[in-house]
């Protein structure tokens, strides 16, 4: 876990702070599950065999693990030149840590 303290999400705000890729994925799960809470009803409502909530949430959850890897948080310490690869494409390698059912796979 103390590893995971030293990875960051975002470049340096207006006041000098780094947001840590912990919090930033901490504060995207936590607006999804306001959103779900929000509009659970509707969402239950889909006519569809999804887990609409489940896959809000894993998908808010790994939406940025990409940004683990060692050239993305180079880019960000050293405000070094581009990287060029999306850091989002590299996040589906983590998909397959998850419990999603079968048919809910082509979804992410």
């Amino acid at each position: 876990m103390q590893q995971l303290k030293k990875l960051y999400a975002k470049s340096i705000d207006e006041n000098g702070k780094r947001t840590t890729l912990i919090q930033h994925l901490r504060e995207v799960t936590l607006q999804m599950c306001e959103f779900i809470n929000l509009y659970k009803n509707d969402l239950l409502s889909i006519d569809v065999e999804l887990n609409i909530p489940r896959l809000l949430v894993y998908s808010a959850f790994f939406h940025d693990f990409g940004k683990i890897h060692p050239d993305f948080q180079k880019q960000l310490l050293e405000d070094s030149k581009i990287w060029g690869y999306r850091h989002e494409v590299l996040s589906l390698a983590f998909v397959s840590y998850l419990n999603v059912p079968d048919n809910e796979l082509p979804i992410y």
